[in-house]
């Protein structure tokens, strides 16, 4: 159904963030916590070595925080550089699901800065570790201010309210899809809570269950209903295409 497909898209664009997120923490722990104007430290990898977060640019920012040497500067660039290819492969990864990448990026990162740890004065050492622990306690912070999903967005309820508003529903119709409904969220908190789904196969039984939610709707409304119900699953994709922003609602 309608609200299934948005769920798809804000899952997917989830799990992109996720992985963000964790290649981002892969590389603070070799980058200083603040940026180049003195603000939060980069948070968002980009591809290829001479942009922000790249190899050349992580090294540049570890000179700078660190006071490394042209010594320090020639070891520690292969083991970036090497740390780049690896985190690159994860990205295009798909068999892996959520807990092996995160398992794999943290070990990847840890085996990082081992590497790196013995490059370091002492002094160095210390002052990395702190900054670690900035980086660590700022990101805490972060996570336990930002504003999460609105849980009763999605419940049968307010989706009912939603279709009998936009459809007109009767209330004999409101009975009968009221439990399809039911039933698709069930199957939506199930399949977002399993891990053992890479994101092709999360998306291809969201893609599924939208299906079969649709159709069962569809059976249980007027053939003008449905030509109302369709209109508004198009509006949403054409809204969706000119703003290449997944919406937030669903009816």
């Amino acid at each position: 159904m309608i609200r299934t497909k948005r769920n798809f898209s804000l899952m997917s664009i989830c799990c992109a963030m996720l992985l963000a997120f964790q290649c981002s923490y892969v590389m603070a722990e070799t980058t200083a916590p603040d940026g180049p104007a003195g603000g939060r430290g980069p948070a968002v990898m980009k591809r290829g070595k001479g942009v922000q977060n790249g190899p050349d640019y992580r090294l540049n920012m570890m000179t700078s925080r660190l006071g490394l040497s042209e010594e320090q500067r020639i070891k520690i660039k292969p083991v970036l550089d090497e740390e780049l290819i690896q985190i690159e492969a994860l990205r295009g990864n798909d068999t892996l699901n959520r807990d092996q990448r995160r398992a794999k990026l943290q070990q990847l990162n840890k085996v990082t800065a081992e590497k790196i740890r013995p490059m370091l004065t002492p002094e160095q050492q210390t002052r990395q570790d702190e900054a670690k622990q900035k980086i660590s306690t700022n990101r805490s912070k972060q996570r336990n201010t930002r504003p999460g999903p609105n849980p009763g967005e999605n419940d049968p309820e307010s989706r009912l309210l939603r279709l009998t508003k936009d459809l007109s529903l009767t209330p004999v119709q409101q009975t009968v899809i009221k439990p399809l409904l039911q039933e698709e969220f069930k199957q939506l908190e199930a399949m977002r809570g399993n891990d053992t789904f890479n994101r092709e196969q999360r998306r291809a039984k969201l893609i599924e269950l939208n299906k079969t939610t649709s159709i069962k709707i569809k059976a249980q409304i007027t053939p003008e209903q449905q030509k109302a119900y369709e209109a508004i699953h198009q509006k949403i994709e054409d809204r969706r295409s000119q703003s290449k922003i997944p919406d937030s609602g669903k009816p």
